[in-house]
């Protein structure tokens, strides 16, 4: 079983979906952020069930995609996943620093 970590820019980007989310409806920013967390919560059991960041081309770089949202994680050798960002889909990830590059 994986133990799961957050980066603070992970924790930031689940954020301000949510604040951007519910400007509009606070019920709808409820369901995305629920989703993105159930997701997480599935990755202890089972870390490899994302497929690799076709655009970063890293083995352990790897996404999960929830509703319009992707969620970017990276599989350390310590039996960890680490949640690396959380990016609206149309936001290229060659734009993100990744912590270990």
């Amino acid at each position: 079983m994986a133990k799961t970590a957050w980066s603070v820019q992970a924790i930031d980007d689940l954020s301000g979906i949510e604040d951007y989310l519910s400007a509009t409806s606070k019920k709808h920013a409820e369901l995305i952020v629920d989703a993105i967390l159930q997701a997480v919560d599935l990755l202890e059991q089972f870390p490899e069930m994302g497929k690799v960041v076709p655009e970063m081309g890293l083995l352990n770089l790897r996404e999960l995609i929830i509703k319009k949202y992707r969620v970017v994680y990276y599989l350390t050798f310590q039996d960890e996943v680490e949640i690396v960002t959380i990016r609206h889909s149309s936001r290229p990830m060659k734009d993100t620093s990744l912590p270990f590059e």
